[in-house]
């Protein structure tokens, strides 16, 4: 059997900066995702030098608001099961598994210095994180930069080669 992945992000979901224009409300349950490929490092733009937005992720959003991703499985992907990116508030990564990913379960984080609280409110609960980190050994299982008033409970993280949470 020969796997040879093709995407970097199976789904996508990009909305706009201001609250008329932004993904809301959209679900995922009970889905298994498996199989993406991630860019390579000479393939990051070169102004993006910590890698804070070149990341890939299964599950891309981006200006959403109250989204969701639950009890879903992530299997060998290349980057992180799931990224909530620039704008996103009050969604929800909650029940999943995620083994084997090249960084790891969730990144979720704004724009960076400059543009404050545009990413927060989510809810990370429940999720069973391990045996990632295969191609970034420095990712976390869950990865917080510039995104605030999160509630992070009752994950089950291990066998990381670096970090569970990391904010």
């Amino acid at each position: 059997e020969v796997i040879a992945p093709a995407l970097t992000k199976l789904v996508r979901l990009v909305g706009s900066d201001d609250l008329a224009g932004m993904v809301h409300d959209v679900s995922f349950r009970g889905l298994t995702f498996r199989h993406c490929d991630r860019a390579r490092w000479h393939e990051h733009p070169a102004e993006d030098e910590a890698n804070l937005h070149a990341l890939d992720s299964a599950i891309y959003v981006a200006g959403a608001a109250r989204c969701a991703i639950e009890e879903c499985l992530f299997e060998h992907v290349g980057g992180f099961a799931a990224r909530f990116d620039r704008r996103c508030e009050d969604c929800r990564f909650a029940g999943n598994e995620v083994v084997g990913a090249g960084c790891g379960g969730l990144q979720a984080g704004g724009y960076g210095p400059g543009t404050l609280d545009v990413n927060h409110g989510h809810e990370i609960t429940r999720n069973h994180i391990h045996h990632c980190s295969t191609d970034f050994w420095h990712a976390g299982a869950i990865d917080i930069r510039q995104s605030g008033g999160n509630h992070i409970a009752y994950n089950l993280i291990h066998d990381m080669p670096y970090t569970g949470i990391c904010i």
